[in-house]
């Protein structure tokens, strides 16, 4: 959370989709905020996997697109992956 706040604005959260399966819930959400540094408008998404006891999250396992936020505030070059995957090297 401190980096997300850090290098963006404006931060949006969206629950574009959900699965409630009794003790487990699902969730899809779109992230919508603005670059820090440009104030350009990003985008990225990211699921959540919640195991509940009573009204307590038992286990929680998340996933993120950061590489498209990498991308997106300059950190890490546009189409990261696809260049990685066709043998391109990140240099640091």
């Amino acid at each position: 959370i401190p980096a997300l706040r850090a290098h963006t604005r404006d931060v949006e959260f969206t629950v574009l989709r959900h699965i409630d399966a009794g003790e487990w819930l699902w969730v899809l959400v779109g992230i919508k905020a603005r670059s820090a540094a440009t104030l350009e408008p990003m985008e990225f998404s990211g699921q959540l996997a919640i195991r509940f006891e009573g009204d307590k999250f038992a286990e929680a396992y998340n996933h993120f697109d950061f590489v498209s936020f990498a991308e997106q505030i300059g950190a890490m070059p546009p189409d990261t992956v696809l260049l990685c995957m066709s043998g391109e090297q990140l240099s640091l």
